[in-house]
This record gives structure tokens, C-alpha cells and sequence, in this order.
């Protein structure tokens, strides 16, 4: 984020960088907040959905490079590794990372708190896109890349 290009165009709208810290920063939620719980499955599969997260998310980090933002901003438009299937595959890495903390230790209170962040990080994803759609590139990449999240699923 410290290296980060600078952008072509960024968000003014305030609600756009409420909405884009709440979700991000609230990731650490699950951290001070999740309740013991009931594992769902074999500690294998949470842990490989657990790995496949972190594996998902280095690899996106670093295909993006340099043109990461929190909250919504035009810079180079990245379209290779992971961004050659979904559009926010950092988000696909945090939906993993909730569920793999759900399938480890089940409760309603985890399953509410990583809802809402999901919701959250769904709404702020259609944000973002709403304000990159004004780029004639974004438009195409989008036609492009149909799943925002999960290919050929969402």
C-alpha cells in the first residue's frame, strides 16, 4: 500500500470510503471477537480451505503489484492470474478465510459476524465496480471476466 501507484481517478464520495474501510478493517473482527465452536468437518479440509485462502490471496496481492487501493480508485487495470477468472479475487480470499473459520468452530455468532462482513465486502465490491465502470477498459474487462467472486458461480 506504501508503494502503491498514485490513481488516475479516485472516489470523493465519503459513504464510498466509509464502505470501503468498514469491511476491509473489520476483517480483524473474527480475530477478537469469534466464539469457540463446533468444528463441521475434519480440521484437513478447514485447514486446506484455510490454505487455498492464503494461497489465493498471496497470489492475487502480488499479481495486482502496485495498483491496490482500499477504497475505489482507477489505476493500471490488472487482467492476468487470478484476475483472469474472477474480478475481486482478494474478496474470494476473504469469503475462504470465513468459511474455512466457519467450518473449524461453528457458532451462530461466527456465522452472524463473517455474514455481515461478507455482505459488506459484497456491497463494497459493487461499489467499486459502479464507480470503475466509467472506464471503457473496466467495461470490457468485465464483459470479459463475467464472476465477481467465484467462477461460473457469482
Amino acid at each position: 500500500m506504501v508503494t502503491r501507484r498514485p490513481p488516475r481517478r479516485t472516489t470523493t464520495n465519503g459513504w464510498f470510503w466509509l464502505l470501503a474501510f468498514v469491511p476491509t478493517y473489520g476483517t480483524f473482527g473474527p480475530a477478537f471477537f469469534a466464539q469457540p465452536g463446533v468444528p463441521l468437518v475434519s480440521p484437513w479440509i478447514s485447514n486446506a480451505v484455510a490454505g487455498a485462502a492464503l494461497l489465493l490471496g498471496i497470489t492475487s496481492r502480488l499479481t495486482l503489484g502496485r495498483n491496490i487501493s482500499i477504497v475505489p480508485a482507477q489505476r493500471n487495470l490488472v487482467t492476468t492470474g487470478p484476475y483472469a477468472f474472477v474480478r475481486h479475487p482478494i474478496y474470494t480470499t476473504v469469503f475462504l478465510t470465513y468459511l474455512s473459520l466457519n467450518l473449524q468452530m461453528f457458532s451462530v455468532v461466527n456465522l452472524l459476524m463473517t455474514s455481515t462482513l461478507i455482505v459488506l465486502f459484497i456491497v463494497k465490491s459493487l461499489i467499486e465496480e459502479e464507480f470503475l465502470k466509467k472506464d471503457t477498459d473496466y467495461v470490457a474487462y468485465m464483459r470479459k471476466v463475467r464472476y465477481r467472486w467465484v467462477p461460473f458461480v457469482a
